[in-house]
């Protein structure tokens, strides 16, 4: 029998998975040693047999992911001729550095819990996605208007590959205040092992802000994933166009 292109092969490589059977990959008499490993005299020998995870010894039951941008200085100037129009002459910003508090003054905040890590069948038990209130001031610092950006996107349901966990996640939102903003974007996966507890994000965020990731394991202290600073001279005007900076990192949360 050919064996198919791409077809999955067992670890010594005599036989192949159908999708049903393993298959000999040498079509030979089931006595002959080519289907026994190797071992003499024609001594039959049963193919491996795939098998799941048990996912019952799984450590972790419960992931919670976060991402957040944000805007680390105390404001930014706002972009030109905002100042002569609205008397917009900057915008506050979150007035931090980097935070693993979940509640992180943000520009965009997204969290997610996944439950049932140790049954197979993963699944989200809440997720949220927000913006923080946006403000602009004038020359002197006032606040002279103030709006909530629409955060669009979200996690979409998790899924099972070999025995880790993967989610995919994208979200983006425009500064409320300027009509025609471009959009800060973000997008990638985040995954986890139950057994081991590493976990790790892999995506793509935007030109500006300021970006974080964290993870907890059984409502454990928070890992970082990954965070990552502002290139040096970027604005606000730098959002034109989709995510474009890679952002990836792993940790490993404790295994309880």
């Amino acid at each position: 029998m050919t064996v198919p292109e791409g077809a999955h092969r067992s670890e010594d490589g005599n036989w192949w998975w159908d999708g049903t059977h393993w298959q000999p990959v040498h079509a030979t008499h089931a006595s002959s040693d080519a289907l026994d490993g190797g071992l003499p005299g024609g001594v039959t020998t049963a193919p491996p047999v795939a098998t799941a995870p048990d996912w019952s010894h799984a450590g972790l039951h419960t992931v919670k992911f976060w991402i957040n941008a944000f805007i680390s200085p105390e404001r930014v100037d706002s972009p030109p001729g905002a100042g002569l129009l609205f008397n917009y002459q900057y915008f506050a910003g979150d007035n931090r550095g980097y935070s693993s508090d979940i509640h992180a003054s943000s520009r965009i905040h997204s969290e997610v819990e996944i439950v049932g890590l140790n049954t197979g069948r993963p699944h989200i038990s809440f997720q949220w996605n927000m913006c923080g209130e946006s403000h602009a001031l004038d020359a002197h610092g006032t606040v002279v208007d103030s709006k909530t950006a629409e955060c669009h996107g979200g996690f979409a349901e998790p899924h099972i590959q070999d025995q880790t966990v993967h989610i995919w996640y994208e979200g983006s939102a425009s500064m409320p205040l300027l009509s025609g903003s471009p959009a800060a974007d973000m997008n990638g996966w985040f995954s986890v092992d139950p057994f081991t507890g590493a976990v790790s994000f892999s995506g793509l965020v935007d030109a500006f802000p300021w970006y974080e990731a964290y993870a907890s394991g059984n409502n454990g202290s928070p890992v970082t994933l990954f965070t990552l600073d502002l290139p040096p001279g970027n604005t606000a005007l730098d959002l034109f166009g989709d995510a474009n900076r890679p952002a990836n990192g792993h940790a490993t949360v404790p295994v309880h």
